[in-house]
C-alpha cells in the first residue's frame, strides 16, 4: 500500500494524517516531502515528492480511521540542544496570525527557533532552517527543551507530540487578532476564534504536558516574564 503525501498545513498533517498513518502500522510506502521521515517512522520505504509552496498549503479532506499519537524522534540526529524553543511563524496566508515580536525573545538564554525556511520570521538565534533537515532540527530541539513558546500554529501541535510544556501566545483568548486573510490579502473572515483545544491540543497531548496561555499579543515583555516564571519552576 502507498500512503499519499499530505500537502496541507503542518498542524493538520500532525493532527490527522500522521497519527492515521502510524495506526496503519508497518508494511507501507509513504510519499513524503523531503525530510519528513520522522513523522512516518513505521514506513517500510519512502517516496520523495516535491515540497509544496507555502502559500499553496491548505487543509485537504481529513483522513478517517483509527489514530495513534506518538513521540517523533529526528530521523537523522542534528546534534542540537535547547532550553527554550520559539516558533516564529511567518506566512502570507493568514498573515494576521504572524506574531510581530519574535525578535524580542532572542534574549532568552538557550533559545532555539523551530520552523521551515519558507514560513519562518527572521530571528537572530540558532534556527532550524539553517539545517538542511529543518524538521529533524525542530524535533530534536523540542525534545531537549523545557518549554516551547508559540502561537496557535502547526509547530505548537508538534510540541504536543514531542511532549514539551507549551506557552501559547493569544489575543484576548483568541488565536490572533484577525481578520483572516488569504495569501493575496483578501479578507476571508472578520476574526479568528478561540484556541482550538478540543480539536488540536487535547488529542495530540498524549503525554499530558502542561499548556499555558498568555494574553500578550501586544506585549512581548509579558511573554518573557511568563516564560521566565515557568522555567524557574521547571529548574
Amino acid at each position: 500500500m502507498i500512503i499519499s503525501a499530505f500537502h496541507g498545513e503542518l498542524g493538520h498533517k500532525l493532527r490527522y494524517h500522521v497519527p492515521w498513518a502510524y495506526a496503519l502500522g508497518p508494511g507501507h510506502t509513504v510519499e513524503i516531502e523531503a525530510g519528513d521521515e520522522a513523522l512516518y517512522p513505521l514506513a517500510d520505504s519512502y517516496k520523495i515528492v516535491p515540497r509544496a509552496l507555502d502559500d499553496t498549503r491548505r487543509t485537504p479532506l481529513r483522513t478517517k480511521g483509527r489514530e495513534v499519537f506518538f513521540t517523533p524522534a529526528p530521523h537523522v540526529p542534528q546534534g542540537i540542544r535547547a532550553d527554550v524553543v520559539i516558533c516564529p511563524r511567518s506566512r502570507n496566508y493568514g498573515s494576521s496570525k504572524n506574531w510581530p515580536h519574535w525578535k524580542a525573545l532572542e534574549s532568552i538564554p538557550g533559545v532555539f527557533a523551530a520552523g521551515a525556511p519558507d514560513s519562518s520570521a527572521d530571528v537572530d538565534c540558532p534556527r532550524a532552517w539553517d539545517y538542511a533537515r529543518f524538521l529533524d532540527a525542530s524535533i530534536e530541539a523540542m525534545r531537549s527543551a523545557c518549554l516551547v513558546i508559540a502561537t496557535a500554529n502547526g509547530l505548537s501541535v508538534l510540541a504536543m507530540l514531542c511532549g514539551v510544556p507549551l506557552l501559547l501566545i493569544t489575543h484576548r483568548g483568541l488565536v490572533a487578532p484577525g481578520p483572516v486573510l488569504s495569501a493575496e490579502g483578501l479578507i476571508l473572515k472578520t476574526s479568528y476564534g478561540p484556541i482550538p483545544f478540543d480539536r488540536f491540543y487535547r488529542p495530540t497531548n498524549h503525554r499530558g504536558v502542561p499548556i499555558h496561555m498568555v494574553d500578550a499579543w501586544e506585549d512581548p515583555g509579558l511573554v518573557i516574564q511568563r516564560a521566565t516564571e515557568l522555567l524557574r519552576v521547571a529548574a
